[in-house]
């Protein structure tokens, strides 16, 4: 008897995805499935040349031409030679890969089972108007969505009205277990110690900004917020840790400021000396899952509110795990005073805990556990939704992760919040909790 076939569809391999697929190889291959990734060939793409690209072995090269087409690329990927077909597709909703509708209409015909991966939508509202229109009408094709987290399916169910059975959130993250343990392993140093090592004089607040310095991330409104912020806490310090095309503006920031330091990219033990030091970890513009690194290092999350967030804005918790403040200068420099006389434990405490519940590993048993119920499922076609039939996707239900056997097993809830005596708004509009005790 052949074993099941999941194909999932990438046009490229990313290195933070790199821990979730050998995880999910290796939960579905305990249950005699195959799973195999089918990726374009980006050898001379942008993201080659930044060298964030790996290799796996359960994924297969597919021969792809890149094609201009109405001022973007299109890629045109040809099946992996010499594969069997399989039994469930998953595509990413990239208009600009061509064979993921192919694979969409074939299941319509019975072909196979399907599944979109993705946001529903673009967050950032950077696609054409005609671009969004064609996802939209393109989103009910599918028998059923893998989604990201809960605001995917929110995003799914209210504004493209996909019902809520054919909705799998996966609550996307990515592998922080060391970057928790580095972090860890510099605190136990010493914060003097490491200060000392990095040239860096005591500070009543360390900010540490750590993300590409990009437009989207909006660092401009941080070093136009920092000097504000000085004039109540003078010695307060601001660590831009990144590189991009911002660059040149922090440099000149730097310059002018003592305060403002740019180490520039770091990675490993580096960054991890410069998280284990910092107070609160900042993102004024978009946030992605680098609000995870900020949880990993149990540093409270400071954010602003702006409709561009992608959708690991979801895992933030205002009040509790971070802040978020409206998106000007005086207001981010106000939330950053609050921080400081507050008494950030509850928030340093909450921010391991949702650390320790989005993980790679959840993430993993997730997809996994949507995998095995999609094979389960009789293959969805047109004749199916004309009569009205149940689409061929899992009721939502409790969540699964990784038990320790190997098998799907409830997770818990997330711990709940230390019991509080009072909350306080500040001017910032920063709910601020005092833990009772």
């Amino acid at each position: 008897m052949n074993r099941p076939q999941v194909v999932l569809i990438y046009k490229f391999l990313p290195h933070y995805r790199k821990t979730m697929f050998e995880l999910t190889h290796r939960l579905l291959a305990s249950r005699g499935i195959d799973f195999s990734i089918w990726v374009g060939d980006h050898s001379s793409s942008e993201h080659a040349s930044r060298k964030d690209c790996v290799e796996l072995a359960f994924a297969h090269a597919m021969p792809t031409v890149r094609m201009p087409f109405l001022r973007r690329d299109l890629f045109l990927h040809l099946p992996p030679p010499d594969r069997p077909h399989p039994d469930v597709v998953v595509c990413e909703q990239a208009l600009k890969v061509p064979l993921n509708f192919w694979f969409c209409l074939m299941a319509r015909l019975r072909r196979h089972r399907f599944a979109w991966w993705g946001h529903g939508r673009n967050f950032q509202n950077d696609s054409a108007l005609g671009v969004e229109a064609l996802k939209k009408l393109t989103t009910r094709w599918a028998a059923w969505w893998i989604s990201y987290n809960g605001l995917t399916d929110q995003v799914l169910r209210d504004e493209l009205h996909v019902g809520s059975k054919r909705i799998w959130s996966v609550d996307n993250a990515i592998d922080t277990r060391v970057l928790a343990d580095q972090v860890d392993e510099q605190r136990t140093r010493g914060r003097e110690v490491i200060e000392q090592e990095l040239c860096c004089r005591p500070s009543r607040l360390r900010i540490i900004f750590c993300g590409g310095l990009h437009p989207a991330k909006n660092v401009g409104l941080l070093l136009e917020s920092f000097p504000i912020l000085q004039r109540t806490i003078p010695d307060a310090q601001l660590i831009v840790i990144g590189d991009g095309p911002d660059r040149a503006r922090v440099e000149t920031g730097a310059a002018m400021n003592p305060g403002i330091r740019l180490v520039g990219f770091a990675q490993g033990r580096t960054k991890a000396a410069w998280l284990a030091i910092g107070d609160v970890f900042v993102c004024p513009g978009m946030v992605g899952l680098n609000i995870l690194d900020a949880f990993a290092a149990s540093l409270p999350f400071l954010t602003v509110d702006i409709p561009t967030h992608s959708p690991e804005i979801h895992y933030l918790a205002p009040g509790r795990n971070g802040v978020m403040v409206a998106p000007t200068a005086p207001a981010l420099a106000q939330g950053l005073c609050d921080l400081a006389v507050a008494d950030r434990r509850p928030l340093v405490a909450a921010a391991r805990a949702t650390a320790r519940f989005y993980t790679c590993q959840r993430m993993a048993a997730r997809f996994s556990a949507a995998m095995i119920l999609a094979i389960r499922r009789p293959r969805f076609g047109t004749r199916n939704r004309r009569r009205g039939a149940r689409p061929s996707t899992p009721a939502p239900g409790p969540r699964p992760v990784a038990a320790s056997s190997g098998c799907i097993a409830q997770a818990p809830a997330m711990p709940a919040p230390a019991p509080l005596r009072a909350r306080t708004q500040s001017a910032a509009g920063v709910v601020l909790a005092t833990p009772v005790g």
